[in-house]
């Protein structure tokens, strides 16, 4: 599947005229084929902020995390505490949220009791004006399209941070969230 068929400008968004290129990751990249340049731009822009919010939250955090998740919505950081949910703390812009108890959707545990999960209130994605032609591009559950790019931003972000065996993907342009594999190896799938 050509992911740039038919979609979006020729011209290169404004958002990614003053970025600072890594050539060697544009490079490899480009290799991957079937995207445009857009695509091409959002991809690279999107793995940087991925290695920065992983390092924030699982390098660099108060708290061990099991999750991070990145959003200008409404997350878990941001929701009024209950008998399921209980604020640990803030501390440089992560909310730190625990699970008093097992987090449940059809009966299927999504987060057991204990899960740490670290939020940052912010976008998390390239100011772009034509977001239909990138959101696919890490989601796994939308929209048919092939997982070679999510897969190659999982691969850089876990070479950036060896040691760590992550996993981020994206709701559309609502959520980008961040997996520790090793406590939600089920979180992985297409």
């Amino acid at each position: 599947m050509d992911l740039a068929k038919g979609y979006g400008s020729t011209r290169l968004e404004n958002c990614f005229k003053s970025i600072t290129i890594d050539s060697s990751l544009m490079n490899e990249i480009k290799e991957l084929g079937g995207l445009n340049e857009n695509q091409e731009f959002f991809i690279h822009e999107m793995i940087k902020r991925l290695i920065h919010y992983a390092e924030l939250g699982f390098v660099n955090g108060k708290q061990k995390i099991n999750v991070l998740s990145v959003s200008r919505f409404v997350t878990w950081g941001n929701s009024h505490e209950t008998n399921l949910i209980h604020h640990i703390e803030k501390y440089n812009d992560i909310i730190y949220t625990e699970f008093l108890k097992d987090y449940e959707d059809d009966r299927i545990i999504i987060y057991p009791k204990g899960t740490i999960i670290g939020t940052i209130n912010d976008n998390p994605f390239p100011a772009v004006e034509e977001s239909f032609i990138y959101r696919e591009l890490l989601d796994p559950d939308n929209y048919g399209a092939p997982h070679y790019v999510l897969d190659f931003a999982n691969k850089k972000l876990n070479e950036a941070l060896s040691g760590h065996n992550l996993w981020a993907m994206t709701l559309d342009f609502d959520y980008l969230s961040i997996y520790d594999l090793t406590i939600f190896p089920h979180i992985k799938t297409y």
